[in-house]
């Protein structure tokens, strides 16, 4: 649903973006002042997130996996009870195998579906693969607050 504001506009000789995609509200300057390329910028970010891939270029490309998963378990998983912190500290060792040392912006539905690929063939159980996503699933939505 397009809203009355959604779209691009004037602040300061930037052009803004301001709209909604997947429930969730966006305002972001484009960092440019030319009218053409800011559509260009709003157009590509849209796509991104519907697509699934975008993510804060600048933020995700100076962080990595570790850090991020280093914030999950202190301020996520130290609120869970004892045995479900042991079983997301299991999780969190087979998810390192596979993304520790990656940079945020490396981490997409691709490299996540090869994850689940990689799990399958080490014959682990669905729920297991189930638990292990959403672990990084809830470490990439701490990440983005």
């Amino acid at each position: 649903m397009k809203r009355k504001n959604d779209g691009l506009y004037l602040r300061n000789k930037t052009y803004w973006m301001n709209f909604c995609a997947k429930g969730r509200y966006y305002k972001r300057s484009t960092g440019t002042s030319d009218r053409k390329l800011a559509e260009s910028i709003l157009g590509k970010i849209k796509t991104e997130i519907i697509e699934g891939k975008w993510f804060e270029n600048v933020e995700a490309k100076q962080h990595t996996f570790d850090e991020m998963m280093q914030r999950a378990m202190a301020e996520h998983v130290t609120t869970l009870e004892p045995s479900t912190r042991e079983r997301y500290r299991a999780a969190k060792g087979h998810l390192d195998k596979f993304f520790s040392g990656l940079t945020l912006d490396r981490i997409n539905a691709d490299t996540i579906l090869q994850y689940v690929e990689y799990r399958k063939f080490e014959k682990c159980k669905p729920a297991t693969r189930n638990r292990e996503v959403g672990l990084l699933s809830k470490a990439f939505n701490l990440a983005r607050l």
